[in-house]
């Protein structure tokens, strides 16, 4: 598996390349799972 660094921001689908959730604001610095501290990452 890639590390955080060599994951991107994209606009990618699930068949154009591998797909993972992040949180903008970690839960650990107060971040919350709503779908608006939610990113798609590819790599």
């Amino acid at each position: 598996m890639k590390s955080l660094k060599e994951m991107v921001l994209c606009g990618n689908t699930p068949k154009e390349s591998r797909l993972v959730i992040d949180h903008i604001i970690p839960v650990v610095d107060g971040g919350t799972n709503d779908f608006l501290n939610l990113r798609t990452l590819c790599f």
